[in-house]
């Protein structure tokens, strides 16, 4: 919503607001006379974390809403709005007065969790992905709880304690569990496009569609999370649709997939690119419009940057070329830092990032060190300060967080005896020893001194302790 990486505008956990003195995309719209309105499920994004800056109106009443609590509402308001039947100076059969039929445009921000665990949907949607499953978790609610008790074929029992091998049944139950949802959202929201175009709608509006994470389906031993992947590609590359009313379709680049990375702050300066609204000079992406329309230099978003985790002791940051990745993870114990290492993968050769190369010597590690490095000293240079939530919803927050299985402010990811083991041809597992977490990660490896200097990265990281999901 400001176009700026987390590093700069400082929302890093679910106990920070967003600061005032941001500046929104609803926030500059408003100024060009838009309408601007938002219906979301609440839980993170919540006018309690003051995200509902710069709009007339913002529906987050239902925690944790889905897309049939999100979209009647929103489909209402467009009803009201830009369909009416004007007849006199009055609603039909009330005596309530016309609201204003101005024709203004208008930003409509609509946000749902279909596709985010705990899962539900209607059951017809889950025999369209499995048929007959008679095995450990059926019944099971698929959400974090259950997810943080897995790793790789093996379940750990909550009450017992008891370590339960899996088979592959089991573990595509609950994908098949991910893909219902995402089933029935699609089913949802072509209904609600449906309705769109019968409002003649479709013919003026643009139609922006992405999510904020992706989803991890045991390509690092875990499912279910509540990281959702952090900085690996099934957690950072997500969809992104972007549908032109027709003149301006036919005017850029009509009904083409575009492969090439681009980053979620490139949105907002995108909308108001295409609007013809100047971009506020806070923002920090880039307008895709010239991928659009071809008109991108060879080197547009050669690299691009991500950070992620849970809380604001934990500190993650990226950088990613259409080629190769560099990762920086480092943890913070009473303001000493511990834990770093540092991950460099090979997209054409490994694109699930299964063999870290840090140690080989690959000129592109230092290029990508020195970037990293740079974007974070310019984060440093526009953050704002952080804003801590108002004190007395802090209780309301916590209870928030963990009913949805997200342990911000007291779990940490420590050995609960689970186990690791080698998967066999047929996919079962034999019972193995308990094990740390840090052992589903990929191999750790710091640079030598010959290759770069950890004490000078710890120089330009130190600084940073930040964090957002």
């Amino acid at each position: 919503m400001t176009g700026r990486y987390p590093f700069s505008h400082q929302l890093i956990a679910s106990d920070y607001i967003l600061s005032p003195k941001e500046v929104t995309l609803a926030e500059v719209l408003k100024l060009y006379d838009y309408k601007t309105v938002a219906f979301t499920g609440g839980f993170n994004i919540s006018s309690v974390y003051n995200v509902n800056q710069g709009f007339d109106l913002f529906f987050d009443e239902i925690e944790h809403g889905r897309l049939e609590d999100v979209l009647p509402p929103a489909l209402n308001w467009l009803k009201t709005n830009y369909q009416l039947p004007v007849t006199g100076n009055r609603l039909p059969n009330t005596d309530d007065p016309l609201p204003d039929t101005t024709p203004r445009p208008f930003f409509l921000f609509l946000q749902a969790y279909d596709t985010h665990a705990p899962h539900k949907f209607p059951p017809k949607y889950l025999k369209m992905h499995e048929n007959g499953y008679k095995g450990i978790f059926n019944g099971f609610v698929m959400d974090h709880s259950l997810g943080d008790n897995i790793i790789w074929y093996n379940y750990r029992h909550p009450n017992t304690s008891e370590l339960i091998k899996l088979t592959k049944a089991d573990i595509n139950h609950i994908i098949a569990n991910y893909d219902a949802a995402l089933t029935y959202a699609d089913k949802q929201l072509g209904g609600f496009f449906d309705n769109l175009n019968e409002l003649g709608l479709d013919k003026n509006t643009i139609i922006v569609f992405l999510s904020d994470h992706g989803e991890t389906h045991l390509e690092r031993g875990r499912i279910l999370k509540r990281t959702h992947g952090g900085l690996y590609e099934e957690g950072i590359h997500v969809p992104l649709i972007i549908k032109l009313p027709p003149d301006l379709d036919s005017a850029l680049c009509p009904n083409s997939a575009i492969d090439q990375q681009v980053q979620l702050i490139d949105i907002m300066p995108t909308i108001l690119n295409l609007l013809n609204i100047p971009v506020n000079k806070e923002c920090q992406g880039e307008s895709l419009v010239p991928l659009i329309n071809g008109t991108a230099l060879e080197n547009f978003n050669q690299y691009v940057y991500t950070c992620g985790g849970t809380t604001p002791e934990t500190y993650q940051c990226a950088v990613r070329t259409q080629d190769w990745k560099l990762l920086y993870f480092k943890e913070d114990q009473q303001n000493v830092f511990k834990n770093e290492r540092w991950e460099l993968y090979n997209f054409k050769n490994d694109p699930l990032e299964q063999y870290n190369l840090i140690e080989g010597a690959f000129p592109v590690r230092g290029v990508l060190y020195e970037k990293l490095n740079h974007w974070v000293e310019q984060c440093q240079s526009t953050r704002l300060d952080r804003i801590k939530i108002d004190e007395s919803l802090y209780p309301e927050m916590q209870a928030r967080m963990r009913k949805f299985g997200y342990w911000w402010l007291e779990f940490t990811d420590k050995d609960i005896g689970r186990a690791v083991t080698k998967t066999d041809n047929a996919g079962q597992v034999d019972r193995a020893t308990p094990f740390s977490d840090a052992s589903s990660e990929s191999p750790v490896h710091k640079f030598s001194s010959e290759e770069i200097i950890i004490e000078e990265s710890e120089k330009q990281f130190q600084s940073e302790e930040i964090i957002i999901e």
